[in-house]
């Protein structure tokens, strides 16, 4: 229910123009730190994994960036 509550506020608010993507996704991100505090389940080993894991996740995305940024460069020319 929570989940619920919190994907279509976060959904409305970029819809009605109250926030911007970037700082609905911040909102979101403090208010998990909160609510993992709040059940007593912020450790800071699961902190540092998840923080691996997003940076991990991250290059791979960019690197699939330059991939086809490379890509087309190298056939557009």
């Amino acid at each position: 229910m929570f989940l619920f509550l919190v994907n279509n506020v976060g959904s409305w608010t970029i819809l009605a123009g109250i926030a911007t993507p970037a700082k609905a996704a911040a909102a979101g991100a403090f208010g998990a730190l909160i609510l993992s505090w709040f059940y007593k389940t912020l450790k800071w080993q699961n902190f540092k994994e998840s923080v691996f894991l997003t940076a991990k996740t991250t290059a791979m995305f960019m690197w699939l960036f330059i991939g086809s940024w490379t890509f087309s460069s190298v056939f557009s020319y």
